[in-house]
């Protein structure tokens, strides 16, 4: 029987043949289940995409919906005098500032006498600072002048101890300034050491800074003049001589960190705005229409003209009346956002920072600002960090529908096989018997043939 498996080997039928062509066309309906997979995964790819361009609008749109979108400050030095030199926080008021050091801030210092090794033990007592208490420094008999100079130096007491080469004279210089922070020294002897080592002098006296601003008199311990020294928020003043006039300091909007943040946001959107275009629209080449592969879905070209909708709808805000007050437009022939008017932009920002935060980040009942209306939205659509809400549905619906039609693909497949196995049975058993036929007449014939 195996010789029988040869297709028409009896009956001179392909059926082998036959049969492929039987099983590729009980097959289509699983090229169109494929078809309709490489369909579906195409979109998720596209709508992959799609989610990774609008997280990035999402994050601008966060960051233009920061409180502290006009809270940035910068500062500038108006005037000739290089000595003033200073830094601002958000909390800075804007405004001028005319600032003179008229003397600074200066620290105690004992210049010593004749000093020798002292031979004998004891305990130096320093202090240096007005409420502090003094620290001993032990001396021994054996030390020379430049061990005491290292065991003050590593000590405590916050002055700073240097000597001459040859070890006849000490200086002490306190580490911090301000009135009466004044050197003390003394000694468990009563003297005899301070006297020995020179320290016995009388050191000079520390003084404060002092300064203006604004014509306001004002001092300070050392000569970094910040808000506890004039109580001025955020503005850290350093000091480096004494100023023979005032220098003017304006504090202004730092309009560039705000401008950064715009820019992030009108590319961020027109990305998202060309993507979406492209991947809906309908496109026509020699007469032959191709829908783009997101054409059939209608909530993701809604929420471009949604988003369009919210920014156009923005409720003012004092001079910002809407987009185009800030130099901001929308395109004639696409979706895009376009800065119009850069200087007018800059402008709105140096001068209305207020203004233009309000404008993004209105956060009152039923008065949303722009970018307060986009992320309610961008939240609804991929969620809030990004990998939730309707867009995240849509992906996962496509992943589901790819499974139910592998399972189907599957199904026809064992169909298929059994499908094979029985048109093949049948034909071998049709094989077989036209070989039986061919047998039987053979004999006949044969039969026949003799009997003449």
């Amino acid at each position: 029987m195996a010789g029988l498996q040869l297709s028409g080997l009896a009956s001179g039928f392909d059926w082998k043949s036959f049969t492929d062509s039987v099983m590729e066309m009980e097959r289509a309906p699983a090229r169109r289940y494929q078809a309709e997979q490489v369909k579906n995964n195409n979109k998720k790819t596209q709508l992959s995409t799609l989610g990774t361009k609008l997280s990035s609008l999402q994050s601008a749109i966060n960051s233009l919906a920061s409180a502290s979108v006009s809270a940035q400050r910068k500062v500038v030095n108006e005037s000739s005098s290089a000595v003033v030199k200073s830094t601002v926080s958000s909390t800075t008021p804007m405004g001028t500032y005319e600032v003179q050091v008229t003397s600074l801030a200066t620290a105690s210092r004992l210049t010593g006498g004749v000093a020798a090794p002292p031979g004998v033990a004891g305990t130096l007592n320093i202090r240096g600072t007005a409420g502090g208490t003094a620290t001993p420094i032990t001396i021994t008999a054996t030390m020379d002048v430049a061990a005491i100079v290292a065991a003050i130096n590593s000590s405590d007491a916050r002055v700073t101890a240097i000597a001459n080469k040859t070890g006849t004279q000490i200086v002490l210089t306190n580490q911090v300034t301000g009135a009466g922070n004044d050197i003390v020294v003394t000694d468990a002897s009563g003297g005899a050491l301070r006297n020995v080592l020179g320290l016995n002098a009388t050191p000079t006296a520390a003084t404060d800074n002092v300064f203006r601003i604004n014509g306001l008199n004002f001092s300070s311990a050392d000569n970094t003049l910040n808000s506890d020294d004039h109580g001025i928020a955020g503005l850290t003043i350093t000091a480096d001589v004494v100023m023979a006039s005032a220098g003017t300091l304006k504090v202004s909007a730092d309009a560039s960190s705000m401008r950064s943040k715009i820019d992030a946001f009108v590319s961020s959107y027109n990305s998202v705005a060309d993507f979406i275009e492209s991947s809906t629209a309908y496109t026509t080449t020699a007469g032959k229409t191709t829908a783009g592969p997101l054409a059939d879905e209608r909530e993701v070209d809604a929420l471009l003209k949604q988003l369009r909708s919210t920014a156009l709808g923005s409720p003012a805000s004092g001079t910002i009346t809407n987009l185009g007050a800030l130099g901001l437009e929308f395109s004639s022939s696409n979706q895009r956002i376009t800065v119009t008017n850069s200087t007018k932009l800059d402008a709105a920002l140096t001068d209305y920072a207020s203004d233009v935060a309000v404008f993004f980040n209105n956060t009152a009942a039923g008065s949303n600002g722009l970018a307060t209306a986009f992320a309610t939205k961008l939240d609804a659509y991929i969620g809030v960090d990004g990998t939730q809400g309707a867009l995240n549905t849509k992906v996962e619906n496509y992943t589901k529908a790819n499974t139910s039609l592998d399972k189907q693909i599957a199904s026809l497949e064992r169909y298929l096989v059994q499908r094979r196995s029985q048109l093949e049975a049948g034909f071998m058993a049709m094989e077989s018997a036209q070989s039986k036929m061919s047998q039987m007449q053979s004999q006949l014939t044969n039969s026949f043939g003799q009997k003449k």
